[in-house]
């Protein structure tokens, strides 16, 4: 009997187990069937432990999320700062075109703010910053702010040149320190220079810069002036239609005195102007001008523009250079006093006429004669006397001439003897108040037989015919001796010494 009696209290003491179903006792805290927590406290504790979970799932959720976040803004920051760079990169490069460079300089400088350790910006702007300075310096003398900016500049090349890997760029980089370190009293060291030209020649065989720059402070810096020209010509083959190449050279080639090397140059340079954006190329362009009319100038004084060998020019290529210098000064009264005998020799008399004009107005005409136009006064004298309508105006100058050599003591004879019967040509002007041995000249006239024996103003005649003369009296004495076409042997003295000419009596 007591044992179906226990069987009812342990039923009664069960309790299904909410996971599994089977009976456990009520009591139990965990199912001896599934092995799940069935108390109280351990459905707290699972609760706990759930919600924990719950929590940190959200947390990290949480975390990821601002993590991804944070890395979205970063990523559109720095895309945003590249494409800030990108446009101030775009201002720069459209500055240079037009070769504003303190603007181009300035955006640069906005694009290094942005990305200050950025080594391709800080080539970039280096390069920017020397090539401005550089095209100003190159034209004038350095001042002291400019001398300190330049030694920081050499000092911040010589790093960048260790940085750089990209070939051209590091051929930029070389020449742009060579062409800075002769601007600095510390840095001007020619093995130097000659070591970064070299190296660019290396790196960048077809840089026409990398040529020119080198064979430009070869010839300034008279290291090796011949390689200095050939460099610099290659240069214009590399680079045919940049201005500042022919001017440069064709400007040393004028310093040098080879006149017939440079006018070619010259004139290409100032043509090309129409074909020039950078304020170097321009400037260049514009100098040529004045170095042409310096070079027609020396050569006209050299080889006389009317003769018959003008450094292989043509008369039509003569006064093509003549007018095209006359269009950019129409007054110039050396140009103009060039052409006006250049067409008295071709014995354009109106025309010489016309260019005296411009060389003095007509109420200068009319005073009276002075050192400075006399040599103008004489011309246009010669042209009217060509001329049977002018010959009232001949006559005025005629007397205006005479007036000023006999105040100055200068006596003139183009011709002596009586007409029909010997007539000698002369061709002097003599100053008669000179001291010293023989007749000093004044002025030789072209065309004339003292001129053809090589006689010039300023030269002595001190023999003719191995008879000392003195004055223009003593040279018609001797001449009255011999018939026309005969040779008579002449000594001059000119600059210290004597020379033997030969005078062919006319």
């Amino acid at each position: 009997m007591e044992k179906p009696e226990s069987r009812s209290e342990s039923v009664d003491n069960t309790r299904p187990c909410p996971f599994c179903q089977e009976h456990i006792f009520t009591h139990a805290k965990k199912c001896k069937h599934c092995g799940e927590s069935v108390s109280r406290v351990s459905k707290v504790s699972r609760v706990a432990r759930t919600f924990v979970g719950f929590v940190g799932l959200i947390t990290a959720a949480l975390s990821l999320f601002y993590a991804l976040r944070e890395g979205y803004f970063y990523i559109e920051e720095r895309q945003q700062q590249r494409a800030e760079i990108r446009s101030y990169l775009d201002v720069a490069a459209q500055f240079q075109q037009l070769d504003s460079l303190d603007y181009a300089e300035r955006a640069m400088a906005k694009a290094l703010e942005l990305s200050p350790s950025d080594a391709s910006l800080q080539r970039h702007y280096f390069l920017l910053r020397s090539d401005r300075i550089l095209q100003e310096v190159e034209w004038r003398l350095v001042s002291g702010e400019e001398s300190k900016l330049i030694s920081e500049l050499v000092l911040d090349g010589f790093r960048l040149i260790r940085s750089s890997s990209d070939a051209p760029e590091l051929a930029q980089l070389l020449v742009i320190v060579a062409r800075l370190l002769p601007h600095t009293s510390v840095w001007n060291d020619a093995a130097k220079i000659i070591d970064f030209y070299e190296q660019a020649l290396t790196i960048g065989t077809e840089g026409a810069e990398s040529y020119f720059r080198y064979g430009q402070w070869l010839f300034e810096a008279e290291v090796d002036e011949d390689k200095g020209v050939e460099l610099m010509r290659q240069a214009i083959q590399i680079a045919p239609d940049n201005a500042l190449y022919h001017y440069e050279l064709g400007n040393k080639l004028l310093n040098k005195g080879e006149l017939k090397a440079a006018l070619n140059p010259l004139m290409m340079a100032k043509n090309l102007l129409p074909k020039q954006r950078r304020i170097a190329n321009l400037r260049a362009s514009n100098s040529a001008k004045s170095a042409l009319r310096r070079w027609v100038i020396e050569a006209d004084k050299k080889f006389e523009i009317h003769s018959d060998d003008f450094l292989g020019l043509c008369m039509e290529e003569r006064y093509a250079l003549i007018k095209d210098l006359l269009n950019d000064r129409n007054s110039d009264r050396e140009i103009n006093m060039i052409a006006a005998r250049l067409a008295y020799a071709q014995q354009e008399f109106e025309v010489s006429l016309a260019y005296l004009k411009n060389t003095q107005s007509d109420r200068d005409f009319s005073r009276q004669v002075q050192d400075y136009n006399l040599a103008i006064f004489n011309l246009y004298r010669d042209n009217l006397s060509q001329l049977p309508s002018q010959q009232a105006e001949f006559q005025r100058v005629e007397q205006a001439l005479q007036f000023y050599h006999q105040n100055r003591g200068i006596e003139e004879s183009l011709e002596f003897g009586i007409e029909g019967r010997n007539r000698y040509k002369v061709g002097l002007r003599v100053d008669t108040k000179s001291s010293g041995n023989g007749v000093y000249v004044v002025e030789s006239f072209s065309g004339y037989p003292f001129y053809n024996a090589g006689v010039r103003a300023g030269d002595r005649i001190i023999k003719l015919a191995h008879r000392e003369v003195n004055n223009l009296q003593s040279i018609y004495i001797l001449l009255d001796k011999f018939d026309h076409k005969t040779s008579v042997p002449m000594v001059i003295a000119r600059d210290g010494e004597q020379l033997e000419l030969n005078f062919i009596v006319e």
